[in-house]
């Protein structure tokens, strides 16, 4: 009986153990993959393509645009300057922030335009934050990209070719 005690207790030290290497290593990598995102540019080629594989990244510029996801801040609407009607900001960049206004709240919709007029970024929010699908697309019209976003925070993501087909998907991991 004292063995069979013995051999459990080692068992569920060893599985123990086990998760627990097993959870270090996972954040080992998340912690080399979220950093070296950002900098992946000034590492050597053959460092560049062993984490692009590693960290489930499709290419050198799916990693970038994650790291600027995870660099960016929680998305929020913004705050309504009116009661009622149509905002329309010019922002720093040259494109135009529209969203509707009812009874002082924002819709739940924000598109932002080029100056040619196209949409260049169509987005849901829930609760105040970014939330569902967003689209954004290039000044001639044709879509370039997709995010997923729960909480105010991207969590996957979709790149698409100039002819429309899906270049790229993946998931943003930014803990």
């Amino acid at each position: 009986m004292k063995f069979h005690h013995l051999a459990l207790a080692t068992l569920t030290a060893v599985s123990l153990s086990g998760c627990f290497l097993a959870n270090q290593v996972r954040e080992k990598n998340k912690a080399e993959c979220t950093a070296n995102a950002a900098n992946i540019n000034n590492l050597p080629a053959g460092e560049q393509q062993r984490l692009i594989k590693k960290c489930g990244w499709k290419t050198q510029a799916d990693a970038e645009m994650v790291a600027r996801l995870c660099a960016a801040p929680v998305l929020q609407q913004p705050a309504t300057p009116i009661q009622n009607g149509i905002v329309n900001e010019r922002l720093p960049n040259g494109l135009v922030l529209q969203y509707k206004v009812k009874n002082g709240k924002p819709a739940n919709t924000i598109d932002i335009y080029y100056p040619n007029g196209n949409l260049e970024t169509h987005m849901k929010f829930r609760n105040s934050l970014a939330n569902g699908w967003s689209q954004g697309y290039a000044p001639d019209g044709a879509k370039r990209t997709e995010f997923l976003y729960k909480k105010g925070r991207a969590v996957k993501y979709k790149t698409f070719r100039p002819d429309g087909s899906l270049n790229t998907k993946g998931s943003v991991d930014c803990q």
